[in-house]
């Protein structure tokens, strides 16, 4: 599982340089070790924030300044207004650097970021999602062809979470996408996704990411 860690915070680390609603509640801010950071918006499952506490840290040890939000404060009637309304509360954090965020997120949260954030490329860089719910993706090709943003996937072969986190959307996803990268998980997970116990139970093959072709070069625009 610590493998798997670093090879989603190192798609951060390549990817991160390049409507007015109510404020967010139950954002944390984890700050780099020293001075200022990039703002890297974390979106937790729907368990709540305090479980991803510990993952939110790690990214901020690595110079990142991390902004924890809350899924279930972000899921409103205007999700996507609630996500950008986050990111303009995280990017006024007392350690953050000017510029656009990257987004990861968790299940409900993971969820979140692909279906709206990948389509802000106006406000951020990246999406990684860990085993995120897809189940409103009824047209994963439609789909893939509104995604504006460079997505790393983490998802597990077995995982039918109540049909919200199915392998088969991601990995249709990744057929039609022009820039998704599927990683997925063929072993019973640890840490990180072991909070889920509907995600856990999963055997079998080591399976391909998706190639990520048509990948337009990593934005270092700050702006």
């Amino acid at each position: 599982m610590n493998v798997l860690r670093r090879t989603a915070l190192g798609f951060l680390g390549l990817l991160i340089f390049s409507a007015v609603v109510a404020p967010v509640c139950a954002q944390q801010e984890f700050p780099p070790p020293r001075g200022k950071g990039r703002v890297v918006v974390v979106i937790s499952g729907h368990d709540g924030a305090p479980a991803y506490r510990g993952v939110a840290q790690e990214i901020a040890q690595l110079g990142y300044d991390v902004v924890l939000f809350d899924a279930n404060s972000i899921a409103t009637n205007d999700t996507a207004a609630t996500l950008r309304s986050a990111v303009q509360q995280a990017q006024q954090m007392a350690h953050a650097l000017p510029g656009k965020v990257g987004f990861v997120g968790f299940s409900q949260g993971g969820g979140q970021v692909l279906i709206y954030g990948s389509q802000m490329p106006d406000i951020a860089t990246v999406v990684i999602a860990w085993y995120p719910a897809t189940r409103s993706i009824s047209d994963a090709a439609a789909f893939a062809a509104r995604m504006r943003l460079p997505v790393l996937m983490l998802a597990g072969e077995m995982d039918n979470n109540h049909g919200c986190c199915e392998i088969s959307t991601a990995r249709m996803l990744a057929e039609h996408a022009a820039c998704f990268y599927l990683r997925e998980l063929p072993l019973q997970p640890r840490g990180l996704c072991r909070r889920h116990a509907a995600h856990r139970g999963q055997a079998g093959r080591i399976s391909r990411p998706a190639t990520g072709a048509n990948c337009p070069s990593a934005s270092r625009d700050a702006s």
